[in-house]
């Protein structure tokens, strides 16, 4: 090291001075101090040979000693800041700073003074990984003292459950094999939050099921596979338990496991309702410690009991309001079983998700047999819309992974549908937007089709069924083959979600959906698409003005396909050119003009002018449209006037002559222009000559005008230089 600055040893004295004569005071100024300590990190030069460097040890040697629990709280704070920011402090004091630590955590001390205690060692712990000489002097000889000092803390103290819970966590995951003479205990630990209520916090439970789906890395690597899959056939042996508990067996008969459960079986209340209330919690906890197990990466490969995990989620979704019971109930009862049902499929679904995500197309062996199971579930259940909503979301992550593999869409019908009823629904508690209908559908189709219940919700239609409904029918146009859709289908989908998308209000609050599922729309086309795209393109311009879609923001938003969108739908249509703002300001600022087009437009009067064409001698560029202009000195037919005035037959023969002297003019002089003459000016110079010959006088103002505008071909072909080059 280079040794202190001067000024980090001015500011290295004014923090020590600052702690050891404000002991009154010393947690009002402390944080302060924290602050300068981070910022300028004053400690990261610190060395030996520095005269400081014994003080500042002394300060938090005495400051872990010391009689009040904000000195000790203080000192363990300290202990992490120069661990961080000096490696060299750890090596000559860390041994001293280790033993006090584990001190602080088993004696009884305040839980501020433990927390801090407990993270400064895992930051030690974490921080000696891969160093030889830290593993040897602080990871072997005090990791097992400290652990268990954890495993003990709770017992002693709930309050610090979270905290222990997490140390565990981090060690088992740096040091498994430290960890394998404790895993008993770090067992039993988690097993009480299964059983105890008084461990019901979200985070705690977390943390324990956590511990629980990691302790097979504790094994060695060649016995690790198997401990996992044994953990994750003893939750569903768990779960079998409870279903049987409660209903009679299903069709395919009862689950019977090769191996013994490694969770402790405790027997339910005889009383009913607190069984069923077990059951629940139970159900819910084993549910969670098998997404645990399959949510994590492990460092082998695992195998998966998919045949053991689809039979208990098809069990699950088979049960409803007309299953046995296999307890003796009286009615009140037995209405209160049934309404626990929905409890036991939305956990199921939870689960089924993670399935979908983690096997992708390993799913497909299963994937009929889920399908029939899902859409019966949502035929009897659609009512309740948790359960809706959650169907919904575990379609859209079936057609993403194996959306290709659907053959037809008879089994999503019923799901579909009610998706467009629930956007229908919308619209009519929304102000009703009149939705796009076709010309050839029918009345009775039409009042059939849209199809709206809106005494459900009397205030609005809740926010994340729309939002469900709309990645729903995303994913359908998406990731399900071309053509697996009836045209009625389609045209229905199509008209729905235009009309959700032509509602401000419903464009603001559902932004990220209305956008993706337009895109998709337009990049996964049906067999037309003609009254989509004009939409399409409008939404897209009114939202371009209100924000910059292609640096917009939005968690999930694909603006890779929004890109996709944008060359599709651009040279289908030429004329609507979208401008960007920084080039409507350039446009402006230069009056309109290209640059390319001025030169050409230059470079063309001047050729003009050369072959003296005297009926031509005013021409002005516009840029919206090109058009030959009324001289100031001689008085030919202005083009750009009102084609409701009325023309003599004098000023219309008049025109025909001027018009083909011009034109002979222009072919006699520009002989570089002999191919464009023959291609374009001669024949219209001949339409002319046969007009003259005709004996009707009457011209209708209608072919007067369509006569001027072929004579203008010559000077218009200018307008789009670029495509002309």
């Amino acid at each position: 090291m280079g040794g202190l600055s001067a000024a980090q040893e001015a500011l290295l004295h004014e923090i020590l001075a600052k702690i050891t004569g404000n002991e009154a005071h010393i947690l009002r100024i402390f944080s302060f101090l924290l602050d300068d300590l981070h910022y300028y990190r004053p400690i990261c030069s610190l060395s030996p040979e520095d005269a400081l460097w014994s003080p500042w040890h002394r300060l938090i040697y005495t400051l872990l000693h010391g009689k009040k629990a904000e000195q000790r709280w203080i000192g363990a704070c300290l202990v992490k800041i120069s661990v961080c920011q000096n490696g060299e402090s750890l090596i000559h004091h860390g041994t001293v700073w280790c033993q006090r630590l584990i001190a602080l955590i088993s004696e009884e001390e305040k839980d501020t003074v433990v927390r801090r205690a407990c993270l400064s060692f895992i930051y030690i712990m974490l921080y000696s990984e891969g160093k030889a000489v830290c593993m040897r002097s602080f990871v072997t000889p005090f990791l097992g003292t400290f652990l268990k000092s954890l495993i003990a803390l709770p017992s002693r103290n709930m309050l610090l459950t979270s905290t222990c819970i997490r140390s565990i966590l981090d060690i088992i995951e740096v040091y498994p094999s430290i960890c394998r003479p404790f895993v008993s205990g770090i067992r039993s630990m988690g097993v009480r939050a299964i059983k105890e209520h008084n461990m019901n916090e979200p985070d705690v439970q977390k943390g324990l099921f956590q511990i629980l789906s990691r302790l097979h890395l504790c094994e060695s690597k060649d016995y690790g596979g198997e401990k996992w899959n044994s953990g994750v056939l003893s939750c569903i042996f768990e779960l079998h338990n409870i279903i049987d508990h409660f209903f009679e067996e299903s069709e395919n008969g009862r689950y019977t496991c090769s191996k013994v459960s490694e969770w402790e079986q405790e027997v339910f209340s005889e009383d009913f309702y607190e069984a069923i209330e077990q059951g629940l919690h139970r159900f819910e906890k084993y549910m969670q410690i098998m997404q645990q197990y399959l949510n994590q990466s492990t460092p082998y490969y695992v195998k998966i009991p998919c045949g053991q995990l689809f039979f208990l989620i098809f069990k699950v979704f088979g049960i409803n309001t007309t299953s046995n019971t296999k307890l003796i109930l009286d009615n009140k009862e037995k209405s209160v079983l049934l309404m626990k049902i929905p409890y036991f499929h939305l956990m199921t679904i939870e689960l089924l998700t993670i399935m979908i995500q983690i096997l992708g197309s390993n799913i497909l062996p299963y994937l009929s047999g889920l399908v029939l199971h899902l859409s019966r579930l949502f035929s009897r259940e659609k009512e309740l819309i948790p359960l809706k909503v959650s169907i919904y979301n575990v379609f859209s992550t079936l057609f993403q992974n194996v959306g290709t593999s659907f053959s037809s869409s008879k089994l999503i019908d019923v799901v579909i549908q009610e998706a467009l009823n629930d956007l229908n629904e919308l619209l009519t508690i929304s102000q009703q937007v009149s939705i796009l209908n076709d010309k050839n559908e029918s009345k009775k189709n039409k009042t059939s089709n849209i199809a709206l219940n809106s005494s459900k919700f009397q205030k609005g239609y809740m926010e994340n069924v729309t939002k469900a409904s709309l990645n729903f029918i995303s994913s359908v146009i998406s990731y399900l083959p071309s053509g697996i859709l009836s045209s009625v289908q389609r045209s229905l989908i199509d008209k729905t979600i235009i009309s959700v998308a032509l509602f401000p209000s419903l464009r603001k609050r559902l932004q990220k959906q209305i956008y993706n599922s337009l895109i998709n729309n337009v990049i996964s086309p049906g067999n037309t698409q003609a009254i989509i795209l004009p939409h399409v393109i409008r939404i897209f311009q009114e939202a371009g003005k209100e924000t910059d879609i292609f640096t917009y923001k939005m968690k999930n938003f694909n603006h890779i396909k929004f890109l996709t969108l944008d060359a599709i739908i651009h040279p289908r249509f030429p004329p609507l050119q979208r401008r960007f703002k920084e080039e409507t300001l350039k446009e402006e600022e230069d009056h309109g003009r290209s640059e390319i087009l001025q030169k050409t437009n230059e470079i063309y009067l001047k050729h003009l002018k050369n072959d003296n064409i005297s009926n031509m001698s005013n021409i002005y560029h516009i840029q919206d449209n090109c058009n030959i202009l009324k001289s100031q000195e001689k008085e030919v037919l202005n083009i750009t006037q009102d084609t409701t005035s009325h023309s003599t037959i004098e000023s219309e023969e008049k025109l025909k002559f001027s018009n083909k002297h011009i034109f002979k003019t222009f072919l006699n002089n520009n002989t570089q222009n002999k191919d464009l003459s023959e291609n374009i000016l001669q024949p219209l110079i001949k339409t002319i000559e046969e007009e003259n010959n005709l004996n009707t006088i009457l011209i209708s103002k209608e072919n007067e005008s369509d006569n001027l505008s072929d004579t203008e071909i010559p000077t218009i072909v200018m307008e789009d230089s670029s495509s002309e080059e």
